[in-house]
């Protein structure tokens, strides 16, 4: 009975949800809600009370208790007040989103809004709501601000869109729910989770150098060693350090800067998209890491070598973005 019924409201919320947006359009940031943006209905605990002082109106009636009438009258008129404040605690704030960071595929992303409440009452309880993801409870005060993240799970990669931010809240006594739904994209990007495990950057064409050779120019001008990290080529690695304190180091050259790394879709190991997508992520997270240039290669998009925050951060989003389908050759 109760998926049933699950079942049918998801239609008539998705209608209702149309006739809104048709009603209004789609809003534009900072969106403050009026009145007629504002719905009002009792919660389950609102029934239950109209329920009781309905009763209590029965048996004053019945017994002509004018006791009984006096407390269901004033049990009424609290009532009748919650309504009105649940509707005033949301009337005139707006909302406005900021966005969200970046996260890998099993992490969670963060959707944050600013609240600006410019009366002179405070407002308390106010909830956001992205689709079936709810944000903690935050009081905004009079003439001030708050800041809301609704937290939403990151199950795969891609472009995250939410189209409707619902608002909300039961202040005071949870007897009325009062919401309103602002129509406003906000997106989120998930990053593909890296490999826990990933081959050696294949060399050649898309190893340490364009040459396609470890020995390039500069190859006899020692400068120093650094730290081993995974993809590094085994033929810098100085063994005679190792043999001294089993620690494993790079031999780096001063023509190590001139000679980028390519990662390349099409030289990872076999396997679905997304286990390729995960390599290739985490080739770019290793190379950043040592210091190196590179640059990312994929059927229909390459991104020129570089290094920084920013530019890895424009990889990992090529590869957020990616179509599985323009793959299907690649093998």
């Amino acid at each position: 009975m109760s998926r049933a019924t699950t079942a049918g409201s998801l239609p008539q919320r998705r209608r209702l949800l149309q006739w809104v947006r048709r009603r209004y359009g789609p809003d534009s940031a900072p969106l403050s809600l009026h009145r007629r943006r504002l719905y009002i209905l009792p919660t389950a605990q609102g029934l239950v009370f109209a329920l009781l002082v309905f009763t209590m109106l029965l048996g004053s009636m019945n017994y002509d208790n004018a006791m009984g009438y006096l407390l269901t009258f004033l049990l009424g008129g609290m009532g009748m007040v919650t309504m009105h404040h649940a509707h005033r605690n949301l009337l005139a704030l707006s909302v406005q989103p900021l966005g969200a960071d970046p996260v890998f595929a099993g992490e969670t992303l963060a959707f944050r809004f600013r609240l600006h409440n410019p009366s002179r009452l405070d407002r308390f309880e106010i909830v956001l709501q992205l689709g079936a993801h709810r944000s903690a409870a935050v009081d905004v005060p009079a003439g001030g601000e708050a800041l809301v993240s609704v937290p939403v799970p990151a199950l795969q990669r891609g472009t995250l869109v939410f189209g409707t931010v619902t608002i909300e809240s039961r202040h005071p006594a949870h007897l009325f729910r009062a919401w309103s739904w602002a129509h406003l994209k906000v997106t989120g990007c998930v990053w593909p989770a890296p490999a826990p495990l990933a081959p050696p950057v294949p060399e050649g064409e898309s190893g340490l150098g364009e040459a396609g050779a470890v020995g390039g120019a500069g190859e006899d001008d020692f400068s120093g060693l650094r730290e081993f990290h995974r993809g590094d080529s085994p033929r810098r690695i100085a063994w005679k350090a190792y043999a001294r304190d089993s620690e494993l180091r790079i031999k780096q050259f001063t023509g190590d800067a001139a000679a980028p790394r390519w990662l390349e879709f099409a030289r990872t190991p076999p396997g679905d998209a997304e286990q390729r997508l995960a390599v290739l992520c985490r080739w770019a997270i290793d190379s950043q890491r040592a210091g190196m240039s590179y640059g990312l290669r994929l059927p229909g998009h390459t991104l020129r070598p570089d290094n920084g925050q920013a530019h890895l951060e424009r990889l990992l989003t090529l590869l957020a973005d990616f179509d599985g389908a323009h793959s299907d050759g690649e093998r």
